[in-house]
């Protein structure tokens, strides 16, 4: 009896090395690292990596494929799974379409050397339906829009065996896409807004007429307390005045003349020769307490 039970473990043993792990041992899952797993047209599924690491298999010749069916799809692949055809028995284009369809279709992954357990490796994510409208039969096409009981399951298949299909996974639990609502039926008003997103827009709302409320009594303020212009200090009260420290003075108006009652001399613009001042007279002559000798190199002040 006991070498009954050794010999029946080494035969276990065996055809797990020759067809690998069980299909029990894995189940396609729709991928939750990303946004947007699941559209109206397609599905993010983790990728067997490591599943089929035990299949003894030629480099290069073993080729992972991904099989989408839904309603009787599961059950026609099943039973069509050893045919040499397998590739071609339902191509994509026409999986679904048409009353005859088998409503399977097999996309290609990649070769098997992607999928072993290398160095720590984890499952990635495959977006199923990335091809868009392809014709090839085993392109990645996308579904049609809102398909419902969507099954998937990976199978490895040897092109050594005429594409014999020599390990594959567990069905996955039936998949829905989603199906576009009319924008009849969304509902704009209060009542499809939740209880937190109407005091978020109510307490926006608020602080943003306090800051225009303010603004505002800023401006208000700023031109009510705005302050006067700063005079000039210490200029001439006369129109016209000579750059007396350059060569040849130009007249200049004066941009701080003040009207005075006091008439200061019949000229407009006051002489730029030395001792000029004395020569139009007392009665013409602009009386200053200080002033400054523009005539030297160094600026003097000078009283009179």
């Amino acid at each position: 009896m006991a070498l009954l039970t050794v010999v029946f473990a080494v035969l276990c043993l065996s055809i797990r090395s020759v067809l690998g792990k069980g299909s029990e041992s894995f189940t396609p899952l729709i991928s939750s690292n990303v946004f947007g797993n699941v559209t109206g047209n397609t599905v993010v599924l983790l990728t067997p990596v490591c599943y089929f690491n035990d299949v003894t298999c030629p480099p290069g010749k073993c080729f992972v494929y991904l099989v989408a069916a839904k309603d009787l799809g599961s059950s026609n692949f099943d039973t069509n799974k050893s045919s040499s055809s397998i590739l071609t028995l339902s191509p994509y284009p026409t999986a679904f379409s048409k009353p005859t369809s088998k409503n399977y279709f097999l996309t290609k992954m990649g070769p098997l050397e992607n999928f072993m357990c290398i160095n720590g490796a984890k499952p990635k994510d495959f977006r199923v339906g990335s091809d868009g409208n392809c014709l090839t039969p085993n392109c990645n096409g996308i579904f049609s829009t809102g398909l419902t009981g969507v099954k998937f399951k990976y199978v490895l298949i040897n092109s050594n065996q005429t594409n014999k299909v020599i390990n594959e996974t567990s069905w996955s639990s039936p998949i829905n896409l989603l199906s576009p609502k009319s924008f009849t039926s969304l509902n704009d008003g209060l009542g499809g807004r939740s209880p937190s997103m109407i005091a978020i827009t109510v307490i926006l709302s608020v602080l943003l007429f306090l800051l225009l409320l303010l603004l505002i009594v800023a401006l208000v303020y700023g031109a009510r307390h705005a302050p006067e212009p700063m005079p000039v200090l210490g200029s001439l009260r006369i129109r016209r005045y000579n750059t007396h420290h350059m060569k040849d003075g130009v007249p200049q108006d004066n941009p701080a003349f003040e009207g005075n009652m006091k008439n200061y001399t019949t000229a407009e613009v006051l002489p730029n020769v030395p001792g000029a001042i004395d020569h139009l007279g007392p009665q013409n002559a602009v009386t200053l307490k200080r002033y400054n000798n523009h005539e030297f190199p160094e600026d003097i002040s000078q009283t009179t």
